[in-house]
């Protein structure tokens, strides 16, 4: 998103640029506003040789915003090579100002949900000006369902900058987006507004509306987790070099907010998560028990098909610490075998958990590092998941998985895109030697 705002405000290289409704802002602050005098008047004087008059025409005509368009066009024909600069520049303003003479009104399809409900925001722009209005924006037009995903991250990518949405406690909520890898479509909307992106001329006294599905819940999204209510306002503001044209206000277009109340949280394990995924374990009379919880706030995908590790497998390991050494166990499981299965994808919703494994005690008694310890001695066990397959691993092998008749049917149908890669390793539990 850096670079996407950088291009949005990059042609701040001069004084000052206001769309037309800026001239009650300025009389509000005591600035000067453009008199009825043709922008010509002003166009001749970016040739003056004082600095001040030069200046101070650069600021008359940024003033008048695009109703000074056509006569710098037709002066950048000029055969003064300055002023053709000048006026160059001051087009290349005027231009790149986003939301010129428009009004932002925010609605939403609810105004109280669960945490997991999901939610859709509509942004009605009204060009109120008797001129086209440029946006930051994708056309938006009937698409394929193939589209879909695609279609919702660009939205909200394309107003993100603009949005505020805070939280019960007066946090901001900054907005998170799935791993755009997963889905060529997704992958290339970033793309695209992370080198310029879409630009969407709104012409004069239209109206367009923007609807943002899946708000809290989509690829890309603002989560609503906690309990209470959040604000959502729209807010635009130029960065201006101008000192006087920032603390009038000039260009900014603002909402009115609107209030969502969450009535129902998200589940402890959700709220407090600095992990996708949290391996737990437990003590059960002579047996360890370790669990995997989602820790997200969108269902996932865990892998159980246990052997070493490599993919498509994960492992599981029982890993057993004392005296600075360690030793691990290979978890042992009912019905391991050695082709990757699919009902082995075990599917969890937001802070539900599921077992991954067991061991019996003795197993650990059995091993070298405790055998070798006193009696009594006290040594610790860790519960330790790894996973490395997920659907960029299938999608990334040669020959191809999905379209190799050799490989079972299991690896050939495209694999979850929400499966958790990497390691996940339970707190240490304590146990003694008899």
């Amino acid at each position: 998103m850096n670079a996407r705002t950088s291009q949005r405000y990059c042609a701040a290289l001069l004084v000052a640029i206001c769309a037309p409704f800026a001239t009650a802002q300025l009389q509000g602050q005591g600035l000067p506003v453009p008199s009825a005098s043709p922008a010509d008047t002003w166009i001749r004087q970016l040739g003056d040789p004082s600095y001040e008059v030069r200046a101070n025409a650069s600021r008359r005509l940024c003033m008048m915003g695009h109703a000074a368009a056509a006569a710098l066009r037709q002066a950048a024909k000029s055969d003064e090579f300055e002023v053709t600069l000048r006026v160059k520049n001051l087009l290349a303003v005027i231009e790149s100002v986003y939301f010129g003479g428009c009004s932002i009104r925010l609605s939403a399809d609810k105004s109280r949900i669960r945490w997991d409900e999901p939610l859709a925001i509509v942004l009605e722009i009204s060009n109120d000006s008797e001129y086209p209005a440029q946006l930051p924006l994708e056309k938006i037009e009937q698409e394929p369902e193939l589209l879909r995903e695609a279609r919702q991250v660009g939205v909200m990518l394309d107003v993100a900058d603009y949005l505020r949405v805070v939280g019960p406690g007066g946090e901001q909520i900054q907005l998170r987006i799935d791993d755009i890898r997963m889905d060529a479509g997704v992958a290339q909307a970033v793309e695209w507004r992370t080198s310029g992106g879409p630009i969407l001329q709104l012409p004069a006294k239209r109206v367009l509306e923007l609807r943002l599905a899946a708000f809290n819940r989509g690829w890309a999204r603002f989560p609503m987790l906690k309990r209470g209510s959040y604000h959502v306002s729209f807010e635009y503001r130029p960065e201006w070099d101008d000192e006087e044209f920032r603390r009038a206000g000039v260009g900014n277009v603002t909402s009115t907010g609107i209030d969502i109340e969450v009535d129902q949280p998200a589940p402890e394990a959700v709220l407090s998560a600095r992990q996708q995924v949290q391996v737990r374990l437990e003590r059960e009379d002579s047996e360890l028990i370790a669990t995997v919880i989602n820790c997200d706030d969108l269902p996932v995908w865990i892998n159980s098909n246990f052997q070493d590790g490599a993919p498509p497998f994960a492992s599981l390991n029982w890993v057993v610490v004392a005296q600075g050494e360690t030793e691990e166990v290979r978890a042992k499981l009912d019905g391991l075998g050695a082709e990757f299965q699919r009902n082995r994808l075990i599917e969890l919703a937001p802070g539900q958990s599921s077992e991954l494994g067991r061991i019996q005690l003795k197993e650990l008694l059995a091993t070298n590092l405790v055998k070798s310890l006193p009696a009594g001695a006290s040594f610790e066990v860790q519960a330790n998941w790894v996973n490395l397959c997920d659907a960029l691993w299938q999608q990334s092998q040669e020959p191809p998985l999905l379209e190799n008749p050799r490989i079972p049917n299991d690896l050939r149908t495209p694999l979850p895109r929400r499966m958790p890669t990497g390691r996940a390793t339970s707190s240490e539990l304590r146990l003694f030697r008899p």
